[in-house]
């Protein structure tokens, strides 16, 4: 341990030797050099901010070094991830502003991020301190878009209900919402699953002008907002 015994801002050679005894010592290693700095403190109030299969990563910009003392050199920031808690990967280097924004990753999976700092003095890069782990379990959280087509034909028996199908991969059904024209408010009446674009209500009270509208909901359970309601052509 030499860190006590350096000055920051000094740079320094070291080379080894080995001896058996005071009298039998071996021949100078080669030599290794680099510049000591205080390193920079590390980087706080780490936060993670989930949209859809991205996360955006903010912190407090760092303002001093480990020993108390205001950061004097040029400061950067790197960003490593990790899958499985354990190896982290460098995935953003030479950030100089305090977010990032991780795209593309895959929903259902838990990610672990930290940031580190560090300071540059001429070509040698001094690397800080790492922050605390920011774990985030990518959720999807993006509802189905709006259905379209709804269409509603009554017959002397039951009233079918038809729309066209929501483009998305994720699919898990859709739901039917059905109101009375002297009411303002829908009620569920029914659910069908992703293939299906039809819906039978066999139980539509009679003699009345009946609104239906419809949603679509994914596999994680987000529902889409209501479609344009639509009443019965005879």
């Amino acid at each position: 341990q030499l860190s006590g015994l350096l000055r920051s801002g000094n740079k320094y050679f070291f080379k080894v030797r080995s001896r058996t005894s005071w009298l039998a010592a071996s021949r100078d290693s080669n030599i290794v050099t680099f510049v000591y700095h205080t390193p920079a403190a590390a980087p706080q109030h780490v936060t993670a901010a989930l949209k859809g299969a991205e996360v955006k990563l903010s912190w407090a910009h760092v303002l001093t070094l480990i020993d108390g003392r205001s950061v004097d050199l040029p400061l950067s920031y790197r960003v490593l991830r990790s899958e499985d808690g354990t190896t982290y990967n460098e995935i953003a280097d030479s950030l100089k502003t305090t977010s990032f924004v991780d795209k593309d990753l895959e929903v259902g999976k838990t990610y672990n991020y930290r940031i580190e700092s560090y300071l540059t003095f001429q070509e040698t890069v001094i690397d800080g301190s790492l922050s605390s782990v920011v774990e985030v379990e990518i959720v999807d959280t993006i509802a189905p878009p709006v259905v379209t087509g709804v269409t509603v034909i009554a017959s002397a028996k039951n009233i079918r209900v038809f729309w066209d199908r929501a483009p998305v991969d994720d699919l898990a059904g859709y739901r039917i919402y059905r109101r009375a024209a002297a009411s303002k408010k829908l009620f569920q009446v029914g659910e069908v699953g992703a293939t299906q674009t039809i819906f039978v209500d066999d139980e539509a009270p009679a003699e009345t002008k009946l609104y239906y509208a419809v949603t679509a909901f994914d596999g994680s359970g987000n529902e889409s907002k209501l479609s344009e309601e639509a009443t019965s052509r005879h």
